[in-house]
């Protein structure tokens, strides 16, 4: 049952929710509820599993609380005892949680777990991180397994520990989709898409299970309210020549890319000293996927500003000399919203290589 939100007090836990077997794990045991002040509650950055927390799926989360309330019979939390006395680290329901501190709840009830097993600070951590996708695939989810976030989940306990499964086994195929199937993700995806993980896992590039962050519309008004007026919609200030915003998602190029050459070609008729600023991000959460879309949809514009050249050669029985690709982006100015780790750490925007693509099949 929802019960109405309340900052002041611990949420209502039903009888039902209080006697729910909780999961099991051979490196955890489970020593009860406990009431904690969320003052105390912490996401460990030693835990392989958090990322950038996806701020999107967090202001979900708190309209939903606000709005519809606390499910007395929903999960808790899970959290180990940190080594401060009194403080806890959460392994599962990060976002959840995370929704809760921002909404100023101040007391949680949680699920407390211990480590039982007998490995490093990593190891303990990496298992740590395992049991969190587990109770994740098992639970009502507060933020859809990716495949992206198992990869990411899967690198960082190879780099933390040397291993994937079990302490002393290889990483090899096998033993990756014996660590999936113990986590349940053998459960979550189907076939094909357990083999794509698997080799995305043992044959990473540069991005591969890089961490990211989303672009939601608050931090982009943010983001482009701190440039002072050179990124975002519209008109921007000016440098040598006028330069006007498109702020562009980047997730269905194929078919958005076309429209915003038409509002450029627009723009150009009534202007053509003006600068185009294109402006990316992406909705996707795996940093190849971002940076790939991003090559594309600029690639797309360039593609449909030939298709226009060429129908309108064709239409006149005129012949026009056409841009290069190079000149092409001379004309423009590419930019984005840094959505990858790196990026991020230095800067709020980025600009990217962009190579030629051959869109012919697009």
């Amino acid at each position: 049952m929802r019960r109405p939100f309340k900052k002041g007090f611990a949420q209502e836990v039903s009888v039902y929710a209080k006697r729910r077997t909780r999961p099991s794990s051979p490196f955890f045991r489970y020593k009860g509820m406990i009431k904690v002040k969320l003052t105390n509650v912490h996401l460990s950055n030693n835990d392989p599993r958090v990322q950038k927390i996806d701020e999107s799926n967090v202001e979900d989360l708190m309209l939903d609380m606000t709005q519809q309330g606390l499910d007395d019979d929903a999960e808790l939390g899970s959290v180990l005892k940190s080594k401060k006395e009194g403080h806890y680290d959460v392994f599962d329901q990060h976002h959840c949680i995370e929704s809760l501190k921002r909404l100023g709840k101040e007391e949680l009830w949680l699920d407390e777990y211990e480590y039982v097993g007998t490995g490093s600070e990593a190891d303990k951590w990496a298992a740590a991180s395992d049991f969190g996708q587990k109770i994740n695939n098992l639970h009502i989810l507060y933020k859809k397994t990716t495949m992206a976030s198992v990869v990411a989940a899967a690198l960082a306990k190879i780099r933390q520990t040397g291993y994937i499964f079990r302490e002393g086994t290889p990483v090899n195929e096998d033993m990756i989709f014996e660590w999936m199937k113990e986590v349940g993700h053998t459960a979550r995806f189907h076939k094909g898409k357990v083999t794509e993980m698997i080799n995305n896992i043992l044959n990473p590039n540069e991005y591969t299970g890089v961490k990211t962050r989303s672009i939601t519309k608050n931090l982009m008004n943010d983001l482009c309210a701190a440039s002072k007026g050179y990124y975002g919609s519209g008109n921007l200030v000016k440098v040598n020549s006028d330069r006007y915003g498109f702020i562009v998602k980047t997730d269905n190029y194929a078919s958005d890319a076309p429209k915003t050459m038409h509002s450029i070609l627009s723009h150009w008729d009534k202007d053509i000293d003006l600068k185009p600023v294109i402006i990316t991000y992406s909705g996707k959460e795996d940093a190849n996927d971002i940076i790939t879309n991003h090559q594309l949809y600029v690639n797309k514009l360039y593609q449909t500003y030939q298709t226009h050249l060429r129908a309108i050669q064709k239409l006149h029985r005129i012949k026009f000399d056409e841009l290069t690709y190079d000149e092409f982006l001379d004309k423009i100015e590419v930019a984005a919203f840094s959505q990858i780790e790196k990026e991020y750490n230095e800067g709020d925007f980025t600009t990217r290589v962009i190579p030629e693509i051959n869109l012919e099949n697009e």
